[in-house]
């Protein structure tokens, strides 16, 4: 159980779905079936290509395929090493790192 900063506990959200549920409820098939949106040509438009981008809450990789297959060195980050492992059989990174993004080291990255 967690709180959400007046003391008061919260129950840890449960999902459901096929294969794997994150440790935050999250079925890792579901993230992986979605498809990119806007979400690459937005950040083509203002990334200059070859650039190295740190993508905190990489999920199962729906933003940093298209990103990689653009040209991008990603630095992929999920709190989750379920599905920061779907990540990393699918595509080819530099740096994959486990971490809620609260406390990463990027002098490691």
């Amino acid at each position: 159980m967690d709180d959400v900063g007046d003391g008061a506990p919260v129950a840890a959200p449960r999902g459901g779905g096929p294969g794997p549920i994150t440790p935050d409820g999250r079925a890792v098939a579901v993230y992986a079936a979605l498809p990119p949106r806007q979400e690459p040509d937005i950040i083509s438009a203002a990334v200059p290509a070859g650039s190295s981008i740190l993508e905190l809450g990489v999920g199962a990789g729906r933003i940093t395929r298209p990103l990689v297959d653009l040209g991008y060195r990603v630095v992929a980050v999920d709190g989750s090493a379920e599905m920061l492992a779907h990540v990393e059989c699918d595509l080819r990174f530099d740096r994959f790192l486990s971490s809620d993004g609260a406390w990463l080291d990027v002098r490691a990255a």
